[in-house]
């Protein structure tokens, strides 16, 4: 697996190096946008269909981040502290009639106090993780490969494809100390037919994930307790000094799109559908105890509609997700097999854990345009969120609905010189509509510590604001435009109990680019 991200991360800056190559190339004299409008000014880049790369020229963005997060509202599985920084580089290029994507980034973080989490890259819904109590500071590292490419094929029919590669690693220097190597890839195909006013698209996607973890401890004396979650707090408990996990997944997804366009209007109605299935071993692979497989199915329904008038882009986003998923759980005894070996054998499977999760959210905002940039802009966002888990046969249940509500805004300042000042505010606040659980909590080594509910359903207030300051130049004769930007946001959780008392989270960033 490390040979794998190596290969990765060289692969990466192989792309970086040509493509900045094949852009430096240019002898146009107009100065580049703003790379953030890309999606308001090409609506299809907001859905998953490869045909989107049409009709967007050359153009890249290089950015390098530095990131820092602290504070106690968490997830029980998230570290108290975070640093880390991150480069990337993106961008579009025709040559011909086929139109190219590509995009790599490379990020290293150091998580401080981090508990109860020894996985990287399951799905997040996945009951069946590995932990332990003790934890520590823990060092990530990952790449993101995508790349993508779409051609008319005719006037009405035009093709694309598009593959991602994530690839991951993340280890502790103290006992227990795990290392955890993780990748998922995908590919996606797709296909666009347009007549008339109307466009119907379709895609398909097929992706994969693989992860491995193993964990050693250098006093060979020491003996831990490994928590082989199961949801909801439960877990099958194993004691050693060492323990070894692979997770193995598979997944198949879809979308057909409806689109219509008539001058400054353009609308895009999608279905979508997704199936995954991770599996989860223990122990040996000669010998595996079998951790629990988790099946995931996703139904979406999405509207977009822009309308640009004048300078002025209004974009509206309706969506819907319903998302089931359950956990089937191996009863097992150790046996002895003909050959003398200890394997693990099933003498029961079940379904253990279910959960549904409904999702309907909506989004509307008006951007006016001048030369490029984001003359000002003024939107709003509503969200809500329901769940259902449940836990047999212990019939632990745990059920809530939330609702969030924020508005966003944000003007630029010509300062002169082509030098622009972008300022940005959002404000946002969750509200729990609901609550029902008929557990108190989960008390694991000796300690109340997996008030997961509370932390779901606590009411909080969120704000961010944002800074970008950015100049058109030069570089040599290739037009560009320079900018570094920095951002806050704040969370403050308003619910406070005798177990919960964990009232903020606040995270700063800063960003330094080149778009050309």
């Amino acid at each position: 697996m490390k040979s794998i991200f190596r290969k990765g991360i060289f692969l990466g800056l192989m792309i970086l190096l040509s493509a900045a190559g094949g852009y430096a190339q240019t002898d146009s004299v107009s100065f580049p946008a703003d790379y953030s409008l890309l999606p308001r000014q090409h609506v299809w880049l907001r859905v998953q269909n490869p045909v989107a790369f049409l009709g967007i020229g050359g153009v890249m963005d290089l950015q390098a981040a530095y990131g820092a997060t602290s504070g106690s509202y968490k997830h029980l599985t998230e570290a108290e502290n975070v640093n880390g920084g991150k480069v990337s580089v993106e961008g579009f290029k025709q040559v011909g009639r086929i139109h190219f994507f590509g995009h790599f980034s490379y990020g290293i973080s150091s998580l401080k106090g981090q508990k109860w989490k020894d996985v990287l890259m399951p799905s997040p819904g996945n009951p069946y993780l590995l932990a332990d109590s003790i934890g520590g500071d823990y060092t990530n590292e990952g790449f993101d490969i995508r790349a993508g490419m779409a051609a008319p094929l005719n006037e009405k029919i035009s093709v694309g494809v598009s593959a991602t590669y994530q690839g991951g690693t993340s280890s502790d220097e103290n006992d227990p100390r795990p290392l955890i190597d993780a990748a998922r890839y995908s590919i996606r195909p797709g296909i666009v037919y347009r007549f008339s006013r109307w466009s119907i698209g379709a895609d398909v996607g097929v992706e994969g994930y693989a992860e491995s973890i193993a964990i050693e401890s250098y006093q060979t004396s020491s003996y831990f307790t490994f928590f082989q979650f199961q949801g909801l707090g439960n877990y099958y408990p194993d004691s050693g000094n060492a323990h070894s996990r692979r997770y193995n997944g598979h997944g198949i997804s879809g979308h057909i799109q409806l689109g219509w366009k008539k001058e400054a209007f353009e609308n895009i109605f999608q279905l979508g559908y997704k199936n995954i299935f991770e599996k989860s071993e223990d122990g040996s692979v000669a010998s595996p105890f079998k951790s629990g497989d988790y099946k995931e199915q996703a139904y979406s329904v999405s509207d977009i509609f822009t309308a640009r008038i004048h300078d002025v882009i209004h974009t509206g986003t309706f969506s819907f997700d319903y998302i089931p998923s359950k956990g089937i759980w191996y009863d097992q005894k150790p046996t002895t097999n003909a050959n003398g070996q200890r394997v693990w054998e099933i003498f029961n499977q079940s379904v253990q854990y279910r959960q549904h999760t409904l999702r309907a959210g909506a989004y509307y905002d008006v951007l006016k345009e001048k030369d490029g940039f984001a003359d000002y802009s003024l939107g709003g966002n509503i969200v809500f969120e329901q769940q259902k888990t449940s836990l047999l046969p212990d019939m632990k249940l745990q059920k809530f609905s939330n609702l969030f509500a924020s508005v966003e805004g944000g003007k630029t300042f010509l300062l002169g010189n082509r030098l622009r000042l972008g300022l940005n505010a959002q404000a946002g606040y969750r509200k729990n509509l609901s609550t029902k659980t008929d557990f108190e909590g989960i008390i694991l080594a000796d300690k109340w510590s997996y008030p997961v509910s509370e932390y779901l359903t606590a009411d909080y207030l969120t704000g961010e604001v944002a800074a970008k300051l950015s100049k058109q130049v030069l570089l040599g004769r290739l037009p560009s435009t320079l900018y570094i930007a920095a951002k806050a946001d704040y969370t403050k959780a308003t619910l406070q109990t005798s177990h919960f008392d964990h009232p903020h989270r606040i995270s700063i960033s800063a960003t330094v680019g080149c778009t050309f």
